[in-house]
């Protein structure tokens, strides 16, 4: 769970490699947790494994790909996102 707040992670990436993760505002509200790329990374969040959510975020800033889902990214829900400038 994410709570309220932004996050700013510079060049580093989110990278998911473990299956059956979820990322979730703990809110539930899509503009109450925000994932802020800064214009400094090309992706944001990287998604290797197998039925991963991601739900209820705001993702901005990000130069190319604010979620990227790799090979082995299978069953992937992204439900209620808000991404902006990317």
């Amino acid at each position: 769970y994410f709570l309220d707040g932004t996050y700013k992670i510079g060049k580093k990436v989110l990278e998911i490699k473990t299956p059956n993760v979820t990322l979730i505002s703990l809110s539930h509200n899509m503009s109450s947790v925000v994932l802020d790329g800064e214009w400094i990374t090309d992706e944001y969040i990287q998604i290797y494994a197998e039925n991963v959510t991601v739900a209820y975020l705001t993702i901005k800033n990000v130069n190319y790909h604010p979620i990227h889902l790799e090979g082995g990214a299978h069953h992937v829900k992204l439900i209620g996102l808000h991404i902006l400038d990317a």
